[in-house]
């Protein structure tokens, strides 16, 4: 399931209907009461709450529910909070993926439990080196010396979006390659 959230998410009740019919797209069975208070216009986001925690737990299937853009949501917000209480609610076969350009410091906080959380930043999915040359290896580039891979490594700063511009623009010319992620880096 998928739920996008930008600036304007501020209502609760609206948020709550966005999960539903989240959850509901994915196949999730929910009640005909809850449906028709959708239908409506939300009014006991309490009630909605245990319906949606309540219909994803009798599915039974493992469920991940993707919230992107979750940056744009106040940590202190009425949403912020009613996303917190429902995550920590939900049951054991519906999981949750967040993006965002901030760490959700109301969702991600000290009384979550660890074995609940595995939290990715920018530098658990930049490159390393070693992974650098296995990916140039793979793409059919010639093989680059070690000063060669630190060039590559640090213009591209181990993005793989970069990295597959340079080799497709570069032909494999390290010079080409560093000369093009060096001008993206410029933003030109």
């Amino acid at each position: 399931a998928w739920l996008s959230l930008d600036e304007y998410d501020t209502d609760p009740s609206r948020i709550l209907g966005y999960l539903a019919a989240a959850l509901s797209h994915a196949g999730i069975a929910l009640p005909s009461t809850l449906e028709a208070q959708i239908d409506r216009g939300l009014s006991n986001t309490e009630i909605t709450h245990a319906a949606l925690t309540n219909a994803a737990g009798a599915d039974g299937r493992a469920i991940a529910l993707f919230v992107d853009d979750h940056h744009h949501i106040d940590d202190s917000s009425p949403v912020a909070t009613m996303l917190a209480r429902f995550i920590k609610a939900a049951p054991s076969n519906l999981h949750f993926i967040i993006s965002s350009r901030e760490r959700p410091a109301a969702l991600i906080g000290r009384n979550t439990p660890k074995a609940r959380v595995l939290e990715f930043t920018m530098d658990d999915l930049r490159f390393n080196r070693a992974e650098l040359k296995d990916f140039l290896k793979q793409a059919g580039v010639a093989a680059i010396d070690n000063s060669g891979l630190k060039t590559l490594h640090f213009a591209s700063e181990g993005w793989v979006a970069g990295l597959k511009l340079a080799i497709s623009g570069g032909e494999g010319d390290l010079e080409r390659m560093k000369a093009i992620l060096e001008h993206n880096r410029a933003g030109i």
